[in-house]
C-alpha cells in the first residue's frame, strides 16, 4: 500500500506543486485584497485631515463648562478619538492686504474678498514638563520653537536656576541649558548624538501632538528639511512632522506678538504667498482688521455646508480682536462614522438651538467613494475565492480521473484515506508560513520605498491573513466532504476504465 502511495504522489507531484503555488499565492493576494481598504481609509484621512466627524455650532459665545459638559456626556457612551472646541467667527466679505517686499512698505497687494472662517481653538493638554537639576519638578510651558537648536520657555521658578539641567521624559533624560530670560526661563537642548537627537524629536513631537493630533491637522507632507549624509540611521519620513510640531507650539502656547500666529487653509495661504512660506498680513473685513502671521497652511476640501477659506488661531488672540457678541461657540468630533447620527441627536438633546453637521453633510462624495471602494474589493474577492475553489475542484476531479484504479485498489485492502484533502491540508500549512514571509516582505519594502520619500509607514492588519486563511479552510473542507463522497462512488467495477 505504502508503494501505491508513493506511486501516486510521484506521478502527482507536478500536480501539488500547482496546489501549493495556488494556495501561496491565494494566502498572499487575498489579504491584500482585504487591506486595500484600509489603505484608503488611511488616504481618505488624509485627504479629508481638518474635517470633522461632526460639527457642532452654537450661536453665542463661547463658555468652555457648556462645551465641556456636552463633550462629557459625549465621551462617556462613545469612543471619541479626539476633539477641538472654541470659538468661531465667520468674516464676510474679507480680504488679505499683504506686504510684497519688507524692505518697501509701499509694494502692497490685495486679495480677492470673500467671507473667511476664523477659528480661536481652546487647546486641551498637559503643558508641563518634568525638569531635574538639584531636584525633580513640574514646570509650564508657555513657549518652544527652533533657532539654532530647540528651546522651550517655562515659567520661573525658585528651585530652579539658570547652568544644566535634565529633561525626564519616562525613561529617558535629554540635556538641557537652563538661561534666565527674565519673565521666564529658557531651556535649551544640548545636541548630544544623532540617536539622542531624534528621541528628542519624538518627545516633542508627543508632547505637541496630545493638544492636536497629526492624522486631523490636515497638514500634507509636500515640504521636508533635507537629511546630512552623515545622519543615515535617522528615520527622515518622519523630519515632514517638524511642521506640524512648529506650527502648533505658535497655537497652542499664544505669544505677546502683535501679529496673530495662525495656520490657514491651502487656498488663503496660496493666495498671499505662491511659495507657503510664513506670511505677515493683515486681514481685512467690514468691522475688524487682525494682523495675521501665517505659518503653515492645512488642506481643506469641503464640498457643502462648510466654510473652504479658514484660520486657525488660538482662543486667546482671538478674543483680543474677535468682540464676545460677534462669535459662536464650535465642537469638533473626530470619531467612528457609524456613531454620527447617535451623537447628534444626543447634542440636541443638551442643546435644542445647537447645528450639527456630519461629515456626510460636508463632503458627501466621500461616502459613495467608500460604497464604491467596498463593493469593488468583495466582487473581486469573492471573485477570486470562487477561482480558487474551482481550481481545487478541479484538480480533486482530475486527480480521481487519473489514479481511480490505484484509489479502488486501495479502497478494496480497506484504506478510505483521503489522499487529495490530506495532502491538501499539509501543502496549505506550508502556504500559510511561504505566503505570511512573502507579505511582511512585501510590506518592508513598500515602507523603505515610502520612508525613502518621507512619507510614514502602512501597517499590515494580520487579522486579513487569518480570514483569508479560514476561508481557505472552509474551501478545503469542501473539497474534503466532496472526495468522500466520490471515494463511496468507487467501485470494482469501474476498475481498468481508463486503461
Amino acid at each position: 500500500m505504502i508503494t501505491i502511495y508513493y506511486r501516486i504522489a510521484g506521478a502527482y507531484k507536478s500536480g501539488f506543486l500547482g496546489l501549493f503555488c495556488c494556495c501561496v499565492i491565494t494566502l498572499f493576494l487575498l489579504p491584500l485584497i482585504l487591506s486595500v481598504r484600509d489603505f484608503y481609509e488611511n488616504y481618505a484621512r488624509i485627504r479629508l485631515g481638518f474635517i470633522p466627524t461632526v460639527l457642532m455650532n452654537i450661536d453665542s459665545p463661547y463658555q468652555a463648562n457648556k462645551i465641556n459638559n456636552i463633550l462629557k456626556e459625549i465621551t462617556t457612551k462613545y469612543t471619541i478619538d479626539h476633539s477641538l472646541q472654541g470659538a468661531s467667527c465667520l468674516l464676510e466679505h474679507a480680504n488679505f492686504n499683504v506686504v510684497q517686499d519688507v524692505m518697501d512698505k509701499d509694494s502692497m497687494f490685495e486679495t480677492i474678498h470673500k467671507n473667511k472662517m476664523l477659528l480661536g481653538i481652546d487647546f486641551k493638554g498637559n503643558d508641563n514638563i518634568t525638569i531635574q537639576q538639584d531636584k525633580q519638578m513640574s514646570c509650564k510651558v508657555i513657549q518652544m520653537g527652533e533657532f539654532g537648536s530647540w528651546f522651550m520657555d517655562i515659567e520661573k521658578s525658585q528651585v530652579l536656576h539658570e547652568g544644566n539641567a535634565l529633561l525626564i521624559d519616562n525613561q529617558r533624560r535629554f540635556h538641557m541649558h537652563v538661561s534666565d530670560r527674565g519673565d521666564y526661563y529658557r531651556l535649551r537642548y544640548i545636541e548630544t548624538d544623532t540617536r539622542h537627537d531624534v528621541l528628542f524629536f519624538d518627545f516633542l513631537n508627543r508632547f505637541v501632538h496630545q493638544f492636536q493630533r497629526p492624522a486631523y491637522t490636515g497638514i500634507g507632507m509636500d515640504r521636508y528639511t533635507q537629511p546630512h549624509e552623515n545622519d543615515k540611521e535617522i528615520k527622515f519620513f518622519h523630519i515632514y512632522l517638524k511642521r506640524h510640531i512648529l506650527a502648533y507650539a505658535s497655537l497652542i502656547f499664544p505669544s505677546s506678538s502683535n501679529y496673530v500666529p495662525a495656520i490657514v487653509s491651502s487656498d488663503l495661504l496660496h493666495s498671499i504667498n505662491k511659495y507657503d512660506y510664513i506670511t505677515e498680513a493683515i486681514l481685512s473685513s467690514s468691522k475688524y482688521k487682525i494682523p495675521v502671521l501665517a505659518n503653515e497652511a492645512f488642506n481643506l476640501a469641503p464640498e457643502q455646508n462648510m466654510n473652504q477659506s479658514m484660520l486657525l488661531s488660538n482662543i486667546h488672540h482671538f478674543y483680543q480682536y474677535i468682540a464676545p457678541s460677534d462669535s459662536s461657540s464650535f465642537l469638533y468630533l473626530y470619531c467612528n462614522n457609524k456613531w454620527t447620527d447617535d451623537i447628534v441627536r444626543l447634542i440636541h438633546q443638551k442643546n435644542k438651538n445647537a447645528k450639527c453637521l456630519t461629515r456626510k453633510d460636508i463632503v458627501p462624495s466621500y461616502y459613495i467613494e467608500k460604497a464604491i471602494v467596498s463593493v469593488s474589493i468583495l466582487t473581486l474577492f469573492f471573485l477570486f475565492v470562487c477561482v480558487f475553489s474551482c481550481i481545487l475542484l478541479i484538480r480533486l476531479i482530475k486527480f480521481y480521473s487519473v489514479f481511480q484504479d490505484d484509489l479502488t485498489l486501495l479502497k478494496l485492502y480497506g484504506y478510505h484515506f483521503s489522499i487529495f484533502s490530506t495532502s491538501l491540508s499539509t501543502l496549505t500549512i506550508l502556504a500559510h508560513g511561504v505566503a505570511a514571509g512573502f507579505l511582511y516582505q512585501f510590506i518592508y519594502w513598500n515602507n523603505q520605498l515610502l520612508e525613502a520619500y518621507y512619507f510614514p509607514s502602512l501597517f499590515m492588519n494580520w487579522t486579513n491573513l487569518f480570514y483569508s486563511s479560514l476561508i481557505c479552510w472552509a474551501i478545503i473542507a469542501v473539497c474534503y466532504i466532496c472526495e468522500k463522497q466520490t471515494l463511496k462512488q468507487l467501485s470494482y467495477t469501474d476498475r481498468g476504465k481508463n486503461q
